[in-house]
């Protein structure tokens, strides 16, 4: 049997096996005396699902965690093309989402990852609980369906500890739709510029004490700029059993087959010629793409031992990656599995009311890597062949005492060990083989002050280890061991506050990071660049989301005519602290103000309107050295729609209206040189969709 057959096989057979022995553990509905098997009556309560809440408890509950968080329900995306974590995300404060072409996207919150250019690094990423990340870190955000996901969960720096996380970026969370808030019967159809189409179909039912839902999608797209389409296919789906003591398993599915043009970055001089270009001919002779394959399958079960609520779980993924570049073409199959349990507990402590949570995650994967000479777009010859390896043990605790019933008091840590490998078998260009490992204990202190329902004051103090990834401790055309990277630490100071009252929405918080080794790019003495340890730098900023009601009743007395002011704004002030190459100056990547709002007006008959704006109006670095930067923007937008009944929907959604030219997003450089960096940003596009349910 092929070895990655068999492996796989294991995955799936693991993940089974898991889901067996939840089933087996929960016993089934016993017999009368008669010999018939007694009815069991499946409540109300019983159709909500543990492990997949609704948006609505979902937003409940996240705002019990003293630290900047944010929960973003599908109806407050779903109103508009939604393709991208830049549609899901933009209104979230703290977040920088940015698409590079296609659904290739650059995520970081609160400066993370600034330094890398392709995939994301420094936030954890996971969908129902499961993580996406790859486990050295790595992500590919394109794996990502949005029109399955029912809400999605922001979890900033230090907040993200109910993972397990500790990382600058903190951790987001997509739930699912399940049997429990899907429709029966949903088709969804987009159509809109430069050839985007994009449909999906989906069914969703409870069947007693069964649920499922399934989503199948296509989507393709020529896309805006030369050679960047998009042809692919997608696959969500899970089932879950509710037994009537309470416990309940459920199991994912996540299938992917996703075929992308890839261009190439621009330099300033391309970018004020022709946005649309693709930089590069040997994008075109070479056919650049990145193509992947991959399938996930999890299986989580929630029960309860004496006075603890259980959550455990275990997951597989495999990933082929086929991905000519201009030069090489890179060849890699990847493997991860990984499990997790966790655990909550509420008792009196010295008579007062007390919350205990405890829990640990295991992650590994391997890599087989391989990069080829490159002969019209087809694999020449070897060039490279390493055994990547990837392991991580995290292991976490929470605990919060409520000093009254209006003030409670938070101690948490957080442990890891992170194992990283590579066994070079290409060794004739040298042996750059390696193995490292890293541990960490991260502390947590916080508090929460609630006054009153609507009223939240907190604040928190927290420690965050990021290990780095294996691509670079092993970077190409450096020999010999891993390069000596130290993994980056941060200690980061929030304090904030939340709440609504009369129709105004609010949650602002301020923070500040006092980093070391920051995993950031330099240019060493072959005068090639890798990424290396900064000595010291800072990041802070601000994020503050504001709703204003600005009407309500305007033409017919009616509570829901509304015209609401919708607001997101985050300040990025990311510096080098006395480094000594590059002293106090602005760490590149992101702007230093970026803004989103919309004012939409909503009538009684389902119907709404309103002007949107994104607007970046400072320029911001491309290099530590700040000698080039980007240009301010502004771009305005509108979305439309009418929600004609329970069963349709209809929207438009115009973009850049103005058409203006400008960057969403650059490769980070030490120094500007020739080489280009800039991504461009789409020109004026409107798109159109239908929802139909039944």
């Amino acid at each position: 049997m092929p070895a990655q057959f068999s492996r796989r096989a294991l995955l799936c057979a693991g993940t089974a096996l898991c889901s067996i022995l939840a089933l087996a553990s929960n016993p089934a509905p016993a017999a009368d005396d008669s010999g018939d098997i007694t009815e069991v009556v499946v409540t109300d309560k019983l159709q909500k699902s543990k492990l997949n809440p609704n948006a609505a408890e979902a937003k409940a509950a996240i705002r019990e965690t003293a630290g900047g968080v944010d929960s973003v329900s599908a109806e407050e995306f779903r109103d508009g093309r939604t393709q991208t974590v830049k549609d899901m995300l933009d209104f979230v404060p703290g977040v920088f989402a940015q698409a590079k072409w296609g659904e290739d996207s650059r995520l970081s919150i609160r400066g993370s990852g600034l330094a890398q250019s392709a995939h994301t690094r420094g936030v954890k990423l996971m969908q129902d609980g499961v993580p996406f990340n790859a486990a050295d870190g790595f992500t590919d955000l394109q794996q990502i369906d949005p029109l399955s996901v029912e809400h999605v969960d922001v979890w900033k720096g230090g907040n993200a500890l109910r993972y397990g996380a500790a990382m600058l970026g903190g951790a987001i969370n997509m739930t699912s739709f399940t049997g429990h808030t899907a429709s029966p019967a949903q088709a969804r159809l987009e159509l809109g510029s430069f050839g985007y189409r994009r449909a999906q179909i989906s069914s969703g039912m409870a069947l007693g004490a069964w649920d499922y839902y399934i989503s199948p999608t296509r989507l393709q797209s020529g896309g805006y700029r030369n050679h960047s389409g998009t042809d692919s296919n997608r696959l969500t789906a899970n089932t879950g059993y509710r037994f009537a003591n309470g416990a309940e398993t459920r199991i994912y599915v996540n299938l992917n087959d996703i075929r992308q043009e890839l261009n190439s970055s621009l330099t300033m001089a391309q970018f004020r010629a022709n946005p649309k270009m693709a930089g590069d001919n040997r994008n075109f002779s070479n056919n650049t793409k990145r193509d992947i394959q991959s399938m996930r399958f999890g299986n989580k079960t929630a029960f309860q031992v004496a006075d603890w609520e259980m959550e455990a779980g275990i997951y597989g993924a495999y990933k082929n990656l086929f991905h000519p570049l201009t030069t090489t073409v890179i060849d890699q199959v990847s493997e991860d599995m990984g499990t997790f349990v966790r655990g909550t507990h509420e008792h009196s402590l010295f008579g007062l009311r007390n919350q205990l949570t405890l829990g640990g995650n295991y992650a590994w994967g391997h890599t087989d890597a391989k990069t080829f000479g490159i002969i019209n777009g087809t694999r020449g010859t070897l060039t490279g062949k390493s055994q990547q390896q990837a392991q991580n043990i995290e292991f976490y605790g929470e605990d919060r005492l409520y000093l009254t019933p209006a003030v409670s008091l938070i101690a948490a840590g957080q442990g890891l060990i992170a194992d990283r490998n590579a066994t070079d078998q290409f060794l004739s260009n040298g042996n750059s083989s390696g193995y490292r490992t890293f541990t960490a204990f991260n502390p947590k202190v916080g508090a929460m002050w609630q006054p009153s329902p609507d009223l939240q004051v907190f604040g928190n103090l927290s420690r965050a280890v990021e290990p780095p990834i294996i691509s670079d401790l092993n970077p190409s055309g450096l020999t010999g061991n891993f390069a000596p990277l130290d993994p980056q630490e941060s200690v980061t100071l929030e304090l904030g506050t939340r709440g609504n009252h009369k129709g105004w929405g609010w949650d602002a918080v301020a923070y500040r990071s006092w980093m070391k080794h920051e995993l950031q790019r330099f240019t060493l003495s072959d005068n090639n660049t890798y990424t290396v340890n900064a000595d010291r730098t800072i990041h802070q900023g601000v994020e503050l989301g504001l709703s204003v009601p600005l009407a309500q009743g305007l033409f017919t007395g009616s509570d829901s005519e509304k015209l609401v002011w919708r607001n997101s704004y985050t300040l990025n002030h990311f510096t080098f602290d006395g480094d000594r190459q590059y002293g106090d100056n602005e760490l590149p990547g992101v702007p230093l103000h970026y803004y989103r709002g919309e004012v939409r007006y909503t009538h009684p008959s389902g119907a709404y309107f309103g002007p949107n704006l994104e607007w970046a109006p400072q320029s911001y670095h491309i290099d530590n050295a700040n000698t080039a930067r980007t240009i301010g923007y502004h771009l305005w937008g509108v979305k439309t729609g009418w929600d004609v009944n329970e069963h349709l929907s209809i929207f438009a959604d115009a973009r850049n209206l103005a058409d203006r030219a400008y960057i969403a997003q650059v490769n980070v450089l030490p120094t500007m040189g020739t080489s280009g960096t800039i991504s461009p940003g789409e020109g004026r596009a409107v798109y159109m969709g239908v929802n139909v349910k039944w």
